[in-house]
């Protein structure tokens, strides 16, 4: 403990299986941390070097206009210029992972085919022992899914109650995988958002602004906290990104009726933004914003979770389509 090797490992070898999911997550905890080797591996793919280099000598070039003593400067680290390019041109929805995205997560979206070492996506990689003729790889596959809902169960009033519930004991204990993927499904329900996010009470102390009728955000608070999106949706690649990315949140919904209501507010704004008409100028931003709220999966309420997990996101795009000139 306390060691780190996740500047140069990304393999983990347990010499013995660890006796519970705390302790799995534990040891693994010294190569799954901050810009870990499997991160920056996986950022390489999306940004590799020759892109880096021109961002080092943008960045080298920049500083030179600045007026700084030269006897001071240097130029950008190249992971500096790394980081730059990957925090003002992210890829993918990965990117709405507050407070994980780049630095603890990044799976590349231009991964290449085949294995790590031939230059597919890096992993931390998992290896347990497996004797002859032993209980292990059993007892492997419990720890496993114990692990699993440990960390549905993080940041719960009662973890312990969530972790000893007999239906989990059972359901971790089938041997038919998809009768065990459907139980775990349902204990999703207990997920908690608790990514950093502007859209709970403590805006308020940040002055973000108040929530709208029905408890969501303003769609002026939603204007400043995704500013740099909206930024990005205003370039033409980047409006045809968040049509793909509306598209392909539509096609998620598993439920009939409310991916038809989704689908039709969703069209009236991108219609609506496209034919950039005068009467929108100055709510054009606003009901980008409410778009990109739809397409996070990270926002207020968790998009995964079965029950209630679009229900903000409706009323976001419902507060949008009312300022349409027929809403």
């Amino acid at each position: 403990e306390g060691l780190d090797f996740h500047w140069y490992c990304s393999d983990v070898v347990h010499w013995t299986l660890p006796a519970n999911p705390v302790d799995l997550e534990q040891r693994e905890g010294r190569v799954t941390r901050y810009n870990s080797w499997a991160v920056r591996r996986n950022i390489t793919i999306d940004y590799p070097g020759e892109r880096v280099l021109k961002k080092a000598h943008e960045m080298a070039l920049a500083g030179s206009d600045s007026g700084d003593d030269a006897s001071r400067r240097r130029p950008p680290l190249l992971w500096d210029a790394a980081m730059h390019l990957v925090t003002s041109e992210p890829t993918g929805l990965q990117r709405f992972k507050r407070g994980l995205y780049p630095n603890w997560m990044y799976l590349p979206s231009a991964s290449p085919q085949g294995s790590a070492e031939n230059g597919a996506h890096a992993l931390v990689r998992r290896h347990l022992p497996m004797s002859y003729l032993s209980s292990d790889e059993g007892d492997a596959k419990r720890i496993e899914g114990q692990l699993e809902v440990w960390r549905l169960a993080f940041g719960q009033p009662d973890p312990d109650g969530l972790m000893s519930d007999e239906s989990i004991r059972t359901a971790l204990s089938n041997p038919d995988s998809a009768a065990r993927n459907k139980a775990i499904a349902k204990y999703k329900e207990f997920t908690i958002n608790l990514t950093p996010s502007a859209f709970n009470p403590s805006r308020h102390s940040r002055g973000l602004g108040p929530l709208a009728p029905g408890g969501i955000p303003e769609l002026a608070t939603l204007e400043r906290y995704y500013e740099d999106e909206i930024a990005r949706s205003c370039t033409q690649s980047g409006w045809k990104t968040l049509q793909r990315e509306v598209a392909e949140a539509l096609q998620n919904i598993g439920d009939a009726e409310c991916c038809k209501k989704m689908t039709a507010l969703s069209q009236a704004l991108v219609d609506a933004i496209g034919v950039e008409k005068p009467a929108l100028t100055k709510s054009r931003h606003k009901l980008i914003a409410a778009l990109i709220y739809f397409v996070d999966p990270y926002d207020d309420v968790f998009d995964l979770l079965p029950t209630d997990g679009l229900t903000d996101d409706m009323r976001v795009l419902e507060q949008a389509n009312k300022m349409l000139p027929d809403g």
